[in-house]
């Protein structure tokens, strides 16, 4: 029994170690192509995700999954009970006002597809409001009460990087 457990905590920190050298491989990749200042992206993944691309964020509470499919049954069980309002994939890309941008929930759980559309939607609200802080702050919420810690936590992240 012991064996068991000593492996499976093994496995999920392998894991958790490959998605976060395949989020940040793409993010090193974005950063470049969009000017983001290098490590910034990396940091908002960080704090959104923990560098998982199957991660789902719904009412608060961070659902971790080992696969694409975990992650596609658990937010069609969302949809089918009718919300609408959740996070997914590294840079966590928020269904309700984003899904239009992708052709289905593959898509937008897929690393490059999700890492190319939040890089890009940092880049405009970079442009939007000429101050990285702020647009770091947008990318989280449009509402100023929800801004200041999500900020600061990311700052936070981006100067340890």
């Amino acid at each position: 029994m012991g064996k068991a457990i000593l492996y499976l905590i093994i496995f999920s920190c392998l894991s958790k170690i490959s998605f976060a050298k395949d989020c940040q491989r793409y993010i090193r990749n974005y950063e470049k192509q969009y000017n983001i200042p290098k490590d910034l992206l990396s940091a908002i993944s960080n704090v959104e995700s923990s560098y998982n691309p199957y991660a789902v964020n719904f009412a608060g509470k961070a659902y971790y999954f080992k696969t694409k499919e975990e992650a596609i049954v658990y937010v069609n069980d969302l949809l089918a009970k009718g919300y609408k309002s959740f996070d997914v994939g590294c840079l966590q890309i928020n269904y309700r006002y984003h899904s239009k941008n992708f052709n289905s929930l593959d898509e937008m759980f897929e690393i490059t597809n999700n890492i190319k559309y939040g890089a890009n939607y940092l880049k405009q609200l970079h442009k939007a409001t000429s101050n990285w802080r702020e647009a770091v702050a947008k990318y989280h919420s449009s509402k100023e009460i929800n801004q200041r810690k999500y900020t600061r936590q990311v700052l936070e992240k981006w100067v340890k990087l």
